[in-house]
């Protein structure tokens, strides 16, 4: 790898500290990093910023932050076609690959193309004429709305059946660690191409996550007399507003996200730790 991007979450001082760092040891193993504009403006100019004239050379977006930062990463990894190697500096961390303790190593296994490429499902999100990828989710919610949600959930045109939640979720295997896990769904193996539909707080005790193959596809449809004022999120970052009689379809998207991965697959492993340091916080 001869040159790589790199971006932060810029309200998070501690990445930049550590992105200071990740920057030198690049520089010192030969690769050329190229910052986004919250890092050239802290780097007095050190590292230029990346743009259309370097884009293309690179071999990696690197993302420094928490799963969050990682997922802002992603729509610009997509478009540029680079895999997305994260590092974290958040609290939990499931998307990253490393932490702050292994840069030098990171800057050694980089230049020398000493890595894997890890492919994760995406999901096709479509709504009101629109499409939108997702890594993690794609979730329904009431907002701030004192009323339940109420909508009918079919795969596949076969209804699922009748739900009235404050919100309904449909995550990937990759976001069945997320806000699915959160509201009861199960844990999925990124390997395992699937889709799974999870209740938010359900009024009914039969309401149940459901998991569904990767060719199938999920519709939410809600009443024409659903309340207004509804958010549709796409992996925390997109919010849509969503009106009643509104329609939202999602599917398995034929691209897919690539993730660079330094170490030995070990997805159960991860989760046990993340789970342990997630309730301990």
């Amino acid at each position: 790898m001869k040159s790589a991007l790199i971006t932060i979450h810029p309200g998070k001082p501690r990445g930049v500290s550590v992105a200071l760092r990740l920057l030198d040891a690049l520089s010192q193993c030969g690769i050329q990093p190229y910052v986004d504009d919250a890092l050239f403006s802290i780097c007095a100019e050190r590292f230029p910023k990346y743009g259309e004239n370097v884009e293309s050379g690179a071999g990696a977006l690197i993302a420094l932050g928490g799963d969050g930062t990682i997922l802002r990463a992603m729509p610009l990894a997509m478009r540029l076609s680079l895999p997305l190697l994260g590092i974290n500096t958040g609290r939990i961390g499931f998307l990253a690959e490393s932490d702050e303790t292994q840069l030098a190593e990171i800057a050694l296994r980089l230049s020398k193309d000493d890595y894997r490429t890890d492919e994760r499902m995406l999901l096709s999100v479509r709504v009101g004429g629109s499409e939108y990828l997702a890594l993690n989710d794609a979730v329904l919610h009431r907002a701030a709305s004192p009323h339940m949600i109420v909508l009918d959930a079919f795969v596949s045109n076969d209804l699922v059946g009748r739900y009235i939640a404050d919100g309904m979720i449909v995550s990937s295997p990759t976001g069945s660690t997320g806000y699915s896990l959160s509201a009861g769904g199960p844990i999925v193996s990124p390997d395992v191409r699937c889709l799974v539909l999870s209740p938010i707080c359900p009024h009914t005790l039969q309401s149940r996550p459901v998991v569904v193959s990767d060719k199938e596809e999920i519709t939410l449809r809600l009443s024409s007399e659903a309340i207004d004022g509804m958010t549709l999120s796409i992996d925390g970052q997109t919010a849509i507003e969503i009106l009643g009689g509104a329609e939202i379809n999602v599917s398995a998207s034929k691209k897919t996200a690539k993730f660079i991965r330094l170490g030995e697959p070990r997805y159960f492993t991860l989760v046990r730790e993340k789970l342990t340091e997630w309730s301990r916080s």
